[in-house]
């Protein structure tokens, strides 16, 4: 269940915006420079969050004493939110203190409202909802007497959330109700967007499954009109969870995968976790645990980055099940281990959140009381006496804060005293079973390890066979080409030569690759241009295209770039890929494009060969990567060949740390992408 908040994502601006901010920024000194600053690093929360962190940094650090205080406030509020939208809440959490003890000190109420806004959605997003609550209502009673209308619906949304949370739907749902009436009377879209979406939460958690999907669908085209790539992320994700629920798995998959893509779009690593434990949840379900194991670890890792828990707690469950179903109970228990240690560390924050609040209470009622002090002219006795007050209320607090911290540690150290009998009665029923698996696998590693000198030995062999008559072959067939008169004799000539070096360079193919598969550390890398290594494949195979009469198109999406690789497996690839589309294409078109592109959370760069030929039935598309697989309507229609370039494709791409995937239509054409790492 994802609950939004009107805080937690900011207006996504368009490109053109950012773009004239910074023309504008360009021309502008002084203040007004740093105003511009403020508005561009805003302009970027959701188009690249880390733009805005590094201006806010890069503000705050080289002007100095230069900026106004309410630039300074305004810049540590707008890197707290930058900070808040990548998971780093801690950090946002200092942030958004400092941004407060400005804001007081210059007396900005609306300044005031926006950053306690901001820290009651980062305790929300902490599970901290005491404390988020009580910064909401603060920052309502501000609005309310500002007579900011948005503010106040948009609180009375985020307020709604906490109620979800703590199951209280009636509450929920009477202020979501309120903050959607005034959100149509202002005809604010986003805001109606996101009641819809957490109006739809509630219909989810009573059960009302089919209006909640309504809401959901509603918010999304809402939020799809208004472009905010971040409301859409969360539609999917929430329409994937009620599909998940109700067992409408192949539904469930195909809205989490949108919501992925868009998050990894726009940079979002807890969306992306999200999303990837979401779909590890369903391969679990359908008993597929290498699929798990390999998503939900891919989530644990980017939870751990952004220091997002509740990410982590879940992929860690996954993992630990996974595991235990596939009756691998070492693994199991390690993520076991893993998971109690997350859990502890997510107790011990919330005890260092609730002293940090106390002390943080405790400094703006003394700022705040020193001001009135001030403004009323009290005595320096009156001042030392209600501070003394303060810090009495704060040593009561940390004494009971302490008990109940000794309290929590000796109930801790009970529970890991029984946990660790438990851990070691089932580490002795474990140990023999690890060690009758490592004997096991033991005599496997030996018999791999002797089939492979076998094959190594074969393929030397057969090296020297091979090539030496077919080198032999290859000669005569060019001398009856050259010598004889004959046109019939002279055609005879030609085919056995073409088919002599293709098989020539099959074989020479087999051979290197197995070399390289045997001994990866020896794969030589080296930078190239991916534009002109298309070019040499495209001149290699002007003659065939020519003859067939098809045309071919190159177009470079990715720029002027450097591709550190093995530009020689890459040929091969684009190559075979190439001659696979002229093979299967008997008028129509070919393409080539160059794309850079954010796969799985990386840069990757891509080589796309389009094709409009006779395309892949749909029961043959698993089986076109392996070898020696040709489909019988190929046959049937005379297309020669092993079936082995693809094969040798997929090795070669699995070597540079890559990928080779297929989109196809039975008559109407097929798409290869090729994957590599962009370093």
């Amino acid at each position: 269940m994802l609950l939004l908040s009107l805080f937690s994502s900011p207006r996504l601006q368009a490109q053109s915006e950012v773009d004239d901010l910074r023309r504008k920024l360009n021309k502008a000194t002084g203040r007004m420079a740093h105003e511009l600053t403020i508005d561009l690093a805003k302009a970027y929360y959701q188009i690249n969050p880390d733009s805005t962190i590094q201006l806010a940094t890069q503000l705050l650090r080289q002007e100095g004493s230069r900026l106004s205080k309410m630039t300074t406030a305004d810049a540590h509020n707008v890197l707290s939110t930058a900070l808040q939208l990548q998971g780093r809440l801690s950090e946002a959490l200092i942030q958004a203190q400092k941004a407060e003890d400005i804001y007081l000190e210059i007396n900005d109420s609306s300044g005031v409202s926006s950053v306690l806004s901001n820290m009651g959605t980062i305790y929300f997003n902490r599970s901290n909802y005491q404390l988020a609550l009580d910064h909401y209502l603060r920052a309502l009673r501000l609005k309310e007497a500002l007579g900011q209308e948005n503010g106040v619906a948009g609180l009375k949304c985020n307020i709604g959330n906490i109620y979800v949370n703590q199951k209280q739907f009636e509450q929920a749902r009477k202020h979501y109700t309120d903050a959607q009436e005034v959100f149509i009377r202002l005809g604010n879209k986003r805001g109606i967007s996101y009641t819809h979406n957490n109006l739809g939460l509630i219909y989810e958690e009573t059960g009302e499954l089919e209006r909640a999907i309504g809401s959901y669908i509603n918010a999304f085209e809402i939020d799809k009109e208004l472009g905010d790539r971040f409301g859409m992320a969360s539609s999917f994700y929430n329409l994937g969870e009620i599909y998940r629920k109700t067992n409408r798995l192949s539904l469930a998959k195909e809205h989490y995968t949108q919501s992925l893509q868009i998050a990894q779009e726009i940079s979002s690593p807890i969306g992306i976790a999200r999303t990837l434990n979401g779909l590890a949840s369903i391969h679990l379900r359908a008993s597929e645990y290498n699929s798990s194991i390999q998503q939900a670890s891919a989530a644990l890792e980017i939870a751990k980055t952004a220091q997002d828990y509740t990410n982590q707690l879940q992929s860690l469950q996954i993992l630990t099940e996974s595991f235990d179903r596939m009756n691998q109970p070492s693994q199991s228990l390690k993520y076991f281990k893993e998971l109690a240690a997350v859990k502890d560390i997510i107790r011990g924050e919330e005890a260092s959140l609730i002293l940090a609040e106390t002390q943080a209470r405790y400094e703006t009622e003394r700022k705040e009381q020193e001001l009135v002090l001030s403004e009323k002219n009290k005595s320096l006795l009156d001042a030392r006496l209600n501070r003394q007050k303060l810090l009495n209320k704060v040593y009561i607090g940390a004494i009971g804060i302490s008990l109940l911290l000794l309290f929590f540690i000796i109930n801790q150290y009970q529970l890991i005293r029984k946990n660790q009998d438990n851990l070691r009665r089932l580490n002795a029923s474990l140990e023999e079973k690890v060690n009758e698996r490592t004997r096991d696998l033991r005599q496997a590693f030996e018999k791999a390890e002797r089939a492979d000198r076998l094959k190594t030995f074969f393929l030397a062999n057969i090296n020297h066979e091979l090539r030496t008559p077919m080198n032999g072959i290859i000669g005569m067939s060019e001398y009856l080409k050259e010598s004889l008169q004959s046109p019939e004799i002279k055609q005879v000539a030609d085919g056995l030569l073409d088919s002599s070096k293709r098989l020539s360079e099959t074989m020479s193919a087999i051979i290197e690759l197995s070399n390289t598969e045997a001994h990866p550390e020896n794969l030589p890398l080296e930078a190239f241009n991916p534009e002109q290594l298309v070019y040499n494949v495209i001149q290699r195979f002007e003659g065939d295209l020519q003859l067939k009469g098809l045309k071919l198109d190159f177009v470079n999406y990715a720029g002027d770039i450097s591709l550190v690789s093995h530009a020689g497996f890459v040929q091969r690839i684009l190559s075979n890929l190439v001659q696979n589309a002229i093979k299967f294409t008997e008028q129509g078109y070919i393409k080539i494009e160059l794309i850079r592109e954010l796969w799985a959370g990386q840069p990757t760069f891509c080589f796309r060969v389009q094709d409009s030929g006779v395309g892949i039935p749909a029961n043959n598309l698993k089986e076109i990567f392996e070898a020696f697989r040709t489909s019988d309507d190929q046959l049937a229609r005379g297309y020669e060949g092993l079936g082995i370039g693809l094969t040798l494709s997929r090795k070669y791409a699995e070597l540079l740390q890559g990928q080779i995937s297929v989109d196809s239509r039975e008559g109407q054409g097929s798409v290869f992408t090729l994957r590599l790492p962009l370093q």
